[in-house]
């Protein structure tokens, strides 16, 4: 190697690594827009003449528009960059929060719910930009991080949040909370737009072969799922569909089983607090032992959780009804955290920089296609058979899904 390129070698890896730490405070301000919102974003539609179906809709809606805009975002993130379409759709999101502010009545939740989905565009380029700044050996522990400085500032939003809606009230406590988070995403937009170095080299398209160069690259994206991640994609979509029949979990344990808004905020804070506890630990463990077995295992604890929510409402549980919903909110914590840094890690092992974005997209349409679904699914549950039947259904799926993956799933 000649000094030239021991120094090109060097200045590229001061700029990864200075883009990781970027994405890292970044996302360490905009923790707060999620969980200062979402512990009371279902009440908040509630309050605002929905109801339980209502609340299914937004979120499968939302989940849809999402899943659709992510196709667009993968193209474009690995054609015209990572950096400008993470830097401009972050702007645009920032606006969409004033939406939520103004919000009268449940149609315009509904409509900031896809607007916002509509900015969220630009997340394949976030998980790109991620996996393109670190090494294969390192992204267990580097997403690990992530999670936990994300946790850390997210945390004490949610203790914000409780003392909004207890103080002010579910609408206007939710209110200033958007208000917030409006200002803390435009700040994370200007870190972004000065530190951030793009990763790879924008591709030349004309205009008028938009069209083709689409096709034509998700064409061989498409083909490399089906010879390396096809396995991961199905229990993907088992998860998500999982993922969105639980979906109504704050309203169940907030009116169904009558813990009431101030104890279902600190189950919210609980929860994530383990998640945020585990987070390097688990991210060791999946570099240390590997990405599959810390993936199924991620579906036991999560069985362990919808279990004893289901049990407590037929009012069974062998110590208290607090204790029971405490020990749930353990497993659901470290069930999140498994997941997350686990599937993260394998898709980016099993990805080739130049397709990272598509797959990215891929993956997040089929994700949220299956999200949506059970979000539609639950709220007609929980409205026409009741709450319980929820849980009663993903703990059977997560159970038949843990053979399965050891089954298809493919770690090379």
């Amino acid at each position: 190697m000649t000094c030239g390129d021991l120094e090109q070698e060097m200045g590229r890896e001061k700029f990864l690594r200075r883009n990781y730490i970027t994405m890292l405070v970044s996302w360490m301000i905009l923790a707060p827009t999620w969980t200062i919102t979402a512990p009371y974003f279902q009440h908040f539609i509630l309050a605002l003449n929905g109801n339980e179906y209502i609340v299914g809709l937004i979120g499968a809606l939302s989940s849809y528009t999402l899943a659709i805009v992510r196709i667009i975002g993968g193209y474009l993130t690995d054609t015209i960059g990572r950096k400008k379409i993470i830097v401009v759709f972050t702007f645009i999101l920032s606006i969409t929060y004033l939406l939520f502010y103004i919000a009268w009545d449940w149609k315009i939740v509904l409509i900031a719910s896809i607007v916002s989905s509509l900015a969220l565009i630009y997340q394949p380029a976030l998980s790109a930009i991620i996996a393109d700044s670190l090494p294969s050996r390192l992204r267990g522990k580097g997403f690990g991080l992530i999670q936990l400085t994300n946790g850390l500032t997210g945390l004490g939003a949610i203790y914000l949040a409780i003392f909004l809606v207890t103080n002010y009230g579910i609408v206007s406590g939710v209110r200033i909370g958007y208000l917030v988070s409006f200002v803390l995403i435009l700040i994370a937009f200007f870190i972004r737009w000065m530190f951030l170095t793009e990763t790879i080299t924008p591709k030349d398209v004309q205009l008028n072969n938009v069209l083709n160069d689409f096709i034509s690259q998700y064409q061989g994206s498409l083909s490399w799922i089906k010879d390396k991640l096809l396995g991961i994609i199905i229990v993907i979509i088992i998860f998500n569909f999982v993922t969105g029949l639980v979906y109504l979990t704050p309203l169940y344990i907030t009116y169904f089983l009558e813990f009431g808004l101030e104890i279902w905020g600190y189950y919210s804070m609980l929860v994530s607090g383990f998640q945020l506890l585990m987070a390097l630990p688990i991210g060791f463990m999946v570099d240390k032992i590997g990405r599959k077995k810390v993936l199924l295992s991620s579906f036991i604890s999560y069985s362990i959780s919808f279990t004893l929510l289901l049990e407590l409402g037929y009012n069974n549980f062998i110590v208290s009804k607090f204790a029971t919903l405490i020990i749930a909110g353990f497993a659901a914590g470290i069930a999140g955290s498994m997941w997350s840094l686990s599937v993260q890690s394998l898709i980016a092992d099993l990805t080739i920089p130049s397709i990272r974005g598509k797959i990215s997209a891929i993956n997040g349409f089929i994700a949220n296609s299956a999200l949506s679904t059970g979000q539609l699914v639950s709220g007609y549950v929980y409205n026409l058979f009741g709450p319980q039947y929820i849980y009663l259904y993903s703990i059977v799926i997560s159970i038949f899904v843990t053979p399965l993956g050891a089954f298809i799933i493919n770690e090379k």
